[in-house]
């Protein structure tokens, strides 16, 4: 008797990355590459791994595992809880302990105990899922750092994943990576180890690959831009990128920058001289009769800085203004941030992705950079003169730049328009590359 062929089996693909649901940013891409997937595979079956596999199973609607150990899902949490969320705090009980002679070295080694406790278990459970998968594809953004908790954070958890994966004998590809800082001698060596297996590697920006470079990494990087470009959204972009005569609606987005609460080494003495100016132009876009809505990107740490804001305002007796608005409530999904920023006519923003998404919808944008990544974004568009340096703009500089945009021609927006959909053609063929014929993950 002949025995009957089986049918070839739906490919599988890990879509890996430290997301964790109130990083939206972080989610545009996720949600960008399980869309990519879908549409070239329909048939595949889309796995995340990430920092929140509840609310990634609820927010792609695709069954998720954890990235790392002791974390079996999300939990409800206050603004100022969520704003640490990639730093761990002191209890108040370790804040007391501290101060006993020796009790950091305890601390410490107990810390370690439980994480050498847990790791192997997990392992094998990650063993396990990989060997179910066919492929795993890093959800780009900044995953190639070691800002936060240093070499065993993200290096530390990619290097371990790069090594069951070898050993399961899955690929693992790098798209349109962010990288640095990369400061630390053994965070160097994890990233090393991490990408020398993998067939496919590429960054979304000049100062990525130089970090890798500076890393020791010295393999081919090509270059293509964040896979957020190819984000597919209702709508057209705004057909006319100029700053409308009389009243505008702006779109602010004041960020956690050096907020000790939340950046690994913070200072507040820099965040409260941030905040400061950032208020200034608060009330001189107030005072000009904008409507100003405070949104980003990040909807946890970056809440916690509105209301900040709204505080300092309030000494200012601005806070009540009936042009004021804050947009965080309204914001749960990328969806919901896509809905609250298309109304904007011009949008000043720290975040990467908060600089980017108006960007894509032919909203003019400024945008603050607290990191190289910023400046090669606008950089790459040839919108130099949209980006002033987080830590040295004034609120005057930045006036100046936001009145300059009332200038600009309909011709400059064509061209943004243009450059916009050539680097999203360019994500498109990577996923082409990725989804479409190898995914096995041969080049």
């Amino acid at each position: 008797m002949r025995r009957r062929s089986r049918p070839p089996r739906a490919p599988t693909v890990g879509i890996w990355g430290h997301y964790h649901g109130r990083n939206l940013g972080d989610e545009l891409v996720v949600a960008t590459i399980v869309d990519a997937l879908r549409r070239r595979l329909p048939e595949a079956r889309a796995i995340g791994i990430s920092m929140a596999p509840e609310d990634t199973c609820q927010r792609h609607g695709i069954a998720a595992f954890p990235i790392d150990p002791g974390m079996p899902g999300v939990r409800p949490r206050s603004p100022a809880a969520e704003a640490g969320a990639d730093v761990p705090r002191a209890t108040a009980l370790r804040r007391v302990a501290r101060h006993l002679p020796g009790a950091r070295r305890v601390f410490r080694l107990l810390r370690l105990l439980v994480r050498i406790g847990r790791e192997l278990p997990f392992s094998l459970r990650a063993l396990s899922l990989l060997r179910r998968l066919d492929v795993v594809v890093v959800a780009g953004s900044g995953q190639l750092l070691d800002q936060w908790r240093g070499p065993f954070g993200h290096p530390y958890t990619l290097f371990r994943w790069a090594c069951l994966a070898r050993m399961a004998g899955v690929p693992i590809l790098y798209p349109s990576v962010g990288a640095g800082p990369i400061d630390h001698a053994l965070s160097r060596l994890f990233i090393r180890s991490a990408l020398a297996p993998s067939p496919y590697v590429s960054v979304r920006d000049r100062s990525s690959a130089e970090a890798l470079r500076a890393a020791g990494v010295r393999r081919r990087l090509p270059s293509c831009p964040d896979m957020g470009y190819a984000y597919r959204r209702d709508g057209e972009a705004k057909p006319n990128p100029c700053l409308p005569p009389g009243r505008g609606s702006v779109g602010l987005n004041a960020i956690a920058h050096r907020d000790p609460r939340y950046w690994p080494r913070g200072s507040g003495a820099d965040f409260t001289a941030y905040l400061a100016k950032m208020t200034e132009f608060a009330e001189w876009l107030l005072e000009r009769g904008c409507t100003v809505t405070l949104f980003s990107s990040q909807v946890s740490a970056d809440a916690v800085v509105a209301d900040d804001l709204r505080a300092a305002l309030a000494h200012r007796g601005m806070d009540r203004h009936p042009c004021l608005r804050t947009a965080f409530t309204d914001i749960e999904t990328v969806a919901d941030l896509v809905q609250v920023v298309k109304d904007f006519d011009v949008v000043v923003a720290g975040r990467y992705h908060s600089v980017l998404l108006p960007i894509l919808l032919g909203i003019p944008t400024l945008g603050l950079a607290y990191h190289p990544k910023t400046k090669d974004l606008l950089h790459d568009l040839d919108l130099d003169d949209r980006c002033l340096d987080i830590d040295t703009f004034t609120p005057a500089e930045l006036e100046r730049r936001f009145l300059a945009l009332a200038d600009e021609s309909a011709d400059r927006g064509k061209a943004i328009a243009d450059r916009v959909a050539a680097r999203r053609s360019q994500v498109e063929v990577q996923f082409d590359s990725l989804f479409g014929v190898n995914i096995d993950g041969q080049q």
